[in-house]
């Protein structure tokens, strides 16, 4: 009986959280599994048998269908999360009437507004990224008119996921002459004149670096943060504080419960009082992922307390989770979501037992904060290197350092900014938290500047659940015997091992063509089967393509072809991709390339053509192969047809052609997304990227 009832208790099953990873996971593979992806086909299966197992050899058939009926929702989900956020796709221009709300961005050549409250054509639509050139800039509330094409968005794009069109509710994008916007009316809503107050106090206040970071500290909108400056908080390990997310909510919540607690209050007032202010506080920050689930978690424990119940720290995770997915499945793409998701995971798991180990060497307080930087850091490391690139080594002491510094300053500003906007002459006051970011910018750039790091490579989904499968194996919610922990710690650490080791591998493109189109940027990534690589575009999505690139792990672009003479941001930006030779038609004479003259590099020849009046484009040869890229203007059918009789691959940008055994084939990029074609010496074999 005693061995019944050890078997029993391997897992405290607990169901609100287990389900809930079900449901994430089942969301998260659904795109691979059903696009046919070799390494999601694979670890699925296997997954559901090593569970099959363990549940058979336990007799614990109960959770196996549980999770297997929420990993299945989850592939609906996913499918049901991309229905409701697709939007109608309308041709040619449109009449737009939307309005303006307070994210205005002045790129100094062009501006960009996100609309909200639109019609297209009379009917409502999803936001709108409008871009607009020349004249003034528009004003937050700005009720505007205009006719334009409205380009349909694209949440999956070169193999990520764009985070920030989801939060923002974005279906389409814009352009538009200043000249062609009516302004009929302004309507601020009472969140954004709230933000814009705060913002102008800091401004006026503050050094304009200074206000930048505390905005973002207060609000999530990082965007004025000068990019040298979010550099130096990312290589430092500590770009965490610049977002909104339980860390900050959790300052919040201590001294909301102090204040009150000094007043006697109720613990029913208090939790009332301090529920209305995080719902307030939600609002005021758009609803983002990571305060909604740490303000659900909040919530949970306050009503615990209230009660007088035991709080269940996973149940609580898992109760905010199918919350913020019942609101939007997609979510559980979002770079924010996650990282915040699994750092609390992570925290959960490893603290306790971290901590412990520590008090046995140091005093209790320093112990506790140690295990939970520890537990913090390793929990979100997938996402540091997805995201980031880099670990630095330091950044557990960087964090050491600020996070008591920023407990002190974040809480105070909070509501400070509250006084200062009823009582404004008292707004001088703000010179205090200049000096004390200053002081937190200088930590971190002292951090940021150690050589102590080490490049790290994206983590594929597979390696993400080895990793969170060892911390489970760690956690005090797995209940064997330490040897058998011991033993499955250390299989599995070493598949982890070998996992990231074949992971870093770089690898061979092979010969082929692929399209990089992004709102922002149209080019071509043409390899050969000898490795050589060359990047052909009319358009530059500098940030986008780093990602791509670093994604797929290229590191070395050979060659790149363009119509323009290359800026010296544009050099700057190649060098570190180990760049050959620019190939341009037109620009200085030390830069020129005579348009149909030929030049070999290794595998792959070039030439630039033009017929009487204009140039047409660049022709490229490598292994056997031809293809043609229409550099400028467009070419009209009969022109295509002649040229795709001519060349195994045209791209016109919009479109590729290639002849093939039924004829000329079409594949426009608004249905399938970019695409990549592969070269076998034969024939183009294609498939999607997105």
């Amino acid at each position: 009986m005693g061995k019944m009832k050890a078997k029993s208790k391997f897992v405290h099953f607990r169901y609100l959280f287990y389900p809930f990873m079900a449901l994430l996971f089942g969301i998260v593979t659904s795109r691979k599994l059903f696009a046919g992806d070799i390494l999601t086909c694979v670890l699925v299966p296997l997954i559901f048998v090593g569970l099959v197992a363990i549940c058979m050899f336990f007799r614990k058939f109960k959770p196996l269908i549980l999770l297997t009926v929420f990993f299945l929702l989850g592939n609906g989900f996913y499918f049901l999360g991309l229905a409701c956020y697709d939007c109608k796709d309308y041709e040619g221009e449109s009449i737009v009437i939307g309005r303006v709300t307070d994210e205005v961005r002045d790129y100094g050549y062009y501006s960009m507004y996100k609309l909200d409250s639109v019609l297209i054509n009379g009917e409502g639509a999803k936001n709108i990224y409008l871009h607009v050139s020349g004249g003034q800039l528009l004003e937050a509330g700005d009720k505007v008119t205009f006719i334009a094409e409205t380009t349909k968005v694209k949440l999956f794009e070169l193999g990520s996921f764009n985070s920030t069109y989801l939060r923002n509710n974005i279906g389409y994008t814009a352009e538009v002459d200043y000249s062609s916007i009516t302004v009929v009316d302004n309507n601020l809503k009472f969140d954004e004149s709230l933000r814009l107050s705060v913002k102008n106090m800091l401004y006026e206040n503050m050094s304009e670096e200074n206000a930048a970071i505390a905005y973002a500290v207060l609000f999530g909108d990082k965007y004025d943060i000068p990019s040298s400056t979010k550099d130096i908080y990312r290589d430092a390990g500590i770009i965490h504080i610049l977002t909104v997310s339980g860390l900050h909510v959790g300052f919040l919540i201590s001294l909301l419960y102090f204040f009150l607690n000094l007043c006697k209050m109720k613990r029913l007032y208090t939790t009332i009082i301090t529920s209305v202010i995080l719902l307030l506080y939600n609002i005021i920050c758009g609803f983002a992922p990571s305060i909604v689930r740490a303000s659900i978690m909040a919530m949970v424990i306050m009503l615990s307390k209230l009660s007088g119940r035991e709080y269940d720290s996973l149940n609580s995770l898992g109760l905010a989770g199918f919350i913020i997915l019942a609101i939007n499945p997609l979510y559980a793409f979002d770079s924010g979501f996650l990282m915040s998701f699994f750092c609390v995971t992570s925290i959960f798991m490893l603290n306790p037992p971290l901590s412990k180990l520590f008090k046995k060497i140091m005093p209790k307080p320093i112990s506790t904060y140690i295990s939970l930087s520890i537990s913090a850091q390793i929990g979100i490391l997938p996402f540091v290197a997805s995201f980031f690139q880099n670990f630095n080594f330091l950044s557990f002491f960087a964090n050491l350092i600020i996070l008591p510094i920023f407990g002190i300053i974040y809480p105070v500003l909070f509501i400070s900014i509250f006084i200062f906007l009823i009582m404004p002459f008292l707004s001088k006051g703000l010179v205090v938290f200049d000096y004390g970011f200053s002081g937190i910018t200088g930590i971190a750039k002292f951090f940021a500047s150690t050589s102590l790091t080490i490049p790290l490579y994206p983590f594929d989904i597979t390696f993400s659940i080895l990793l969170f499968v060892l911390l489970f194996l760690l956690s005090r919610f797995l209940m064997v015997r330490k040897i058998y922990k011991f033993l499955a710690l250390g299989i599995l650490s070493l598949f982890f091992v070998i996992a990231v080791v074949v992971s870093s591998i770089p690898i061979t493109l092979g010969s082929g063509v692929r399209s990089l189109n992004t709102d922002y940027m149209d080019s071509l990534l043409i390899s050969t089967s000898t490795g050589q690589t060359a990047f052909i575009y009319k358009s530059l999505d500098e940030q986008r393509l780093k990602q791509y690139l670093y994604v797929n792990k290229i590191s070395n672009i050979d060659y790149v072809v363009l119509t323009h003479q290359p800026s010296e941001s544009e050099i700057n930006y190649f060098e570190k991709y180990n760049i050959k030779k620019f190939l341009c038609n037109e620009g200085e004479p030390s830069g020129l390339v005579a348009v149909g003259e030929i030049f070999n590099y290794g595998a792959m020849t070039f030439k630039f053509q033009k017929d009487e009046k204009k140039l047409q484009g660049c022709e490229i040869n490598f292994d056997g192969s031809n293809i043609f890229v229409v550099t400028s203007g467009k070419m009209s059918y009969n022109e295509i047809e002649l040229f795709s009789q001519n060349y195994n691959l045209v791209c016109t940008w919009d479109n590729f052609y290639h002849m093939g055994e039924r004829g000329m084939e079409c594949a426009a990029y608004k249905k399938e997304g970019n695409l990549s074609f592969s070269w076998n010496g034969f024939e183009w074999k294609k498939r999607g990227i997105d």
